[in-house]
């Protein structure tokens, strides 16, 4: 409910373009972004965002701890422990905006197999991207990625919404950090940090 919440919340402000926004998440958050991007999708009405991102996300919470833990392959184990099942792998298969995805090889929780197996199951989707990151853990993917990682972020999000121009990734945004002062009743520039 908190990110249809906040999907509501997007739409109501008069200083965002449905059509721009992307919903992102990272592992359980890619859960709850595959599952509100079905939810949208399925609406009879209603805009729809740019696409979505996910980050080192599961198929499903069951398959994740039974890689983790093996011991809890058991299937009463799950039963009797498991009340959210979070089961991405069902869903994406009725998402029909354009996916990226991006893993990290070293990924110690969720393992690389799992973002195939999403990309697969993913039929419905226009287009999929995935990111991978050859020494990337649970944690830190983005971050061992590097510059590659904000030039395929661009790249995605630029295909997405053509005739945008996306913010720098050099620097802050000018425009954007204007914008929050002028709310908050100051001034901004370049130079503040």
């Amino acid at each position: 409910k908190d990110a249809e919440a906040a999907w509501r919340w997007l739409l109501e402000s008069p200083l965002v373009t449905s059509s721009r926004i992307f919903l992102y998440g990272r592992s359980l958050g890619g859960a709850v972004t595959i599952q509100l991007a079905r939810r949208l999708c399925e609406a009879a009405e209603g805009p729809l965002p740019a696409g979505i991102l996910v980050g080192n996300t599961f198929v499903s919470i069951e398959a994740m701890l039974g890689a983790v833990y093996p011991l809890l392959n058991m299937g009463f184990v799950k039963k009797y422990l498991l009340r959210l099942r979070w089961r991405s792998i069902d869903h994406i298969a009725h998402v029909t905006l354009p996916i990226a995805f991006m893993v990290g090889l070293k990924d110690e929780l969720v393992p690389a197999s799992h973002t195939s197996m999403l990309k697969a199951a993913a039929a419905a989707t226009p287009r999929t991207e995935v990111l991978v990151v050859d020494h990337g853990t649970h944690n830190d993917t983005w971050v061992k990625a590097g510059p590659r990682y904000i030039a395929w972020l661009r790249s995605f999000m630029s295909s997405c919404t053509p005739g945008a121009v996306l913010a720098s990734s050099t620097g802050p945004c000018d425009s954007s950090r204007a914008a929050c002062a002028r709310r908050r009743g100051g001034t901004s520039s370049a130079t503040d940090q």
